[in-house]
C-alpha cells in the first residue's frame, strides 16, 4: 500500500497494490511514503518529472543485402558438426490412451463370443473392455520387441529399401517416379508401373491389401499368388506384369492402370499352351519370340526363370509420330546365339536343362514362401495374466486368440497405426 500526501492541501491518497492506474494532479508535487518489510522508503514526484515524455522508441537498423552479398554470407556460414533433432517420445504420453477403434468385424465377433461365454457361465465382455484389451495387447507386443532390442522382423515382413520394382525389375527411381512399398505386404512398385500418380500421406496399401487383406488372391493368368495385383471389372485378379506382357490384355485407364480388360480373350486364345517351367496348363502363357520355336511359359515363370525379356520402341508406319512398344521374350535356348565352338551341342542342351531345373527350384521355394503363414506376435504369459487381472476378464484367452488371428490376417501388421 502506498500513501501519497499533497503538500498544499495535505490530502492523503491511498494506492493499493492491485491498482493499475492512479490519477494525480500534475500541477502539484507529492511526498510518497511506503513501507516494505522492516523499513520505510520515501520519494517525491514534482511537476517537471511528471511532465517529461517517455523515452523515445528505438528505431531498427537494417541493411538490404544484394544478391552477391547474400551468396557470400551463405557460403561463409559454418554449420555445426552435430545434427540436433528433437523426437517427441509419444510412448510416454500414449501408454494409457486408447488408440484402437473397434471395427464392424470386432463387433460381430463380440456378439458371437458373448453367446458362447453366456453358455459357459463367463462374464460378459462389452465393447469398451474389448477396445481396452486389444489396445493393451498391441502396445505390450510392441514393447516386447523394443525391450529385447529386436525390430519388426519378428512380427512383420521385412522391407528391403533397395528392392527393385516387382513389375519392371528396375531398382532406379526418381522424384517423379519413386519406388513405393505397400505397408501391409511390402510389395515394391514404381509409381508409373502401378498407376499411382500421387503418393498419399501416411499409409499406402496396394489394391490387393485394400480389398482382400486376409484372403489369398490368385492371378487368372498365372499360378502365382504374390506380387502386384489389379482387378478386372468383374472382380478377378491379374498381375500387372502379366497384363503388360500379354498382348490381348490391356488397362482401361492408362493413368491408374485399372480395371484390366481383355482377360477372357487371352484365356480363350492361349488355353492350349503349357508352361515349360511349372508344367501347368492354366492361365495364359507367352510363346518364345523366335520364329521356329513353340515353347511357352507364364509371364511370372519366365521372370523367375531369368529368360531374356526385351522391350523395343518402334515408330508406326501409318503415323510416324506414334511410337509402338513391342515386347519380345525368348526361351533359354534362343536367349543366346547357340553353343560356342569349344562346347558340343549336347553340353549346351544340358546347360539349358540345368537352367530350367534351377528355375523350377526357385518356383518351389517361392511357393513355400507363399504358403507360410504370417508370424503371430508373442507376449509372455505373466503379462497376459496381468492384463486379464487389470481388466477383470475371465478366460482372457478368447480375446488373445482373436487378436492373434486378426494380426495374422493382416500379415502381422499392427492394428494401431502409430505402431506400424
Amino acid at each position: 500500500m502506498l500513501t501519497a500526501l499533497n503538500n498544499s492541501d495535505l490530502q492523503q491518497i491511498t494506492i493499493n497494490y492491485t491498482d493499475k492506474t492512479v490519477h494525480l494532479d500534475p500541477g502539484c508535487s507529492f511526498d510518497v511514503t511506503w513501507s516494505c518489510g522492516g523499513g520505510q522508503f520515501s520519494t517525491s514526484l514534482n511537476k517537471s518529472q511528471q511532465q517529461n515524455p517517455p523515452d523515445s522508441i528505438p528505431k531498427p537498423n537494417y541493411k538490404i543485402l544484394t544478391k552477391n552479398e547474400l551468396t557470400t554470407k551463405l557460403e561463409a556460414a559454418i554449420m555445426p558438426k552435430s545434427y540436433i533433432k528433437y523426437i517427441e517420445n509419444e510412448g510416454e504420453n500414449k501408454t494409457n490412451e486408447i488408440e484402437y477403434d473397434l471395427d464392424r468385424e470386432d463387433l460381430e465377433w463380440l456378439k458371437l463370443i458373448n453367446l458362447k461365454r453366456k453358455e459357459k457361465g463367463y462374464n460378459f465382455i462389452d465393447d469398451i473392455v474389448l477396445e481396452k484389451a486389444i489396445n493393451l495387447l498391441e502396445k505390450e507386443s510392441y514393447f516386447q520387441y523394443v525391450k529385447t532390442g529386436q525390430t519388426n522382423a519378428s512380427t512383420l515382413p521385412l522391407t528391403d529399401e533397395d528392392a527393385p520394382c516387382c513389375i519392371c525389375n528396375d531398382a532406379e527411381d526418381s522424384n517423379a517416379n519413386q519406388i513405393i512399398f505397400c505397408d501391409m505386404c511390402n510389395v515394391a512398385v514404381h509409381q508409373e508401373c502401378y498407376g499411382v500418380p500421387y503418393i498419399p500421406e501416411g499409409q499406402w496399401l496396394c489394391r490387393k491389401c485394400q480389398l482382400s487383406p486376409s484372403v489369398v488372391v490368385k492371378c487368372v493368368l498365372c499360378p502365382f499368388t504374390t506380387g502386384a495385383f489389379k482387378q478386372t471389372a468383374d472382380g478377378r485378379w491379374v498381375h500387372v506384369i502379366c497384363a503388360i506382357w500379354i498382348n490381348e490384355v490391356h488397362f482401361a485407364n492408362t493413368v491408374f492402370l485399372e480395371p484390366v480388360e481383355g482377360v477372357d480373350f487371352a484365356l480363350k486364345r492361349r488355353k492350349k499352351l503349357t508352361c515349360i517351367v511349372c508344367r501347368n496348363r492354366m492361365g495364359a502363357c507367352l510363346q518364345c519370340s523366335h520364329r521356329s520355336c513353340a515353347r511357352s511359359f507364364h509371364v511370372t515363370c519366365a521372370f523367375y526363370a531369368h529368360v531374356r525379356m526385351e522391350l523395343k520402341e518402334m515408330r508406326t508406319k501409318k503415323n510416324p509420330d506414334t511410337i509402338a512398344v513391342n515386347r519380345f521374350v525368348y526361351c533359354h535356348q534362343h536367349s543366346h546365339n547357340g553353343p560356342n565352338t569349344e562346347e558340343t551341342v549336347a553340353a549346351w542342351k544340358r546347360e539349358i536343362q540345368g537352367k530350367i531345373s534351377q528355375a523350377r527350384k526357385r518356383l518351389h521355394v517361392e511357393a513355400k514362401k507363399q504358403n507360410m503363414s504370417a508370424p503371430i506376435p508373442v507376449i509372455p504369459h505373466n503379462k497376459i495374466a496381468q492384463l486379464a487381472d487389470n481388466l477383470s476378464i475371465e478366460h482372457f484367452s478368447d480375446i488373445t486368440a482373436y487378436w492373434a488371428l486378426k494380426r495374422q490376417s493382416r500379415s502381422g501388421v499392427p492394428l494401431i497405426r502409430r505402431l506400424q
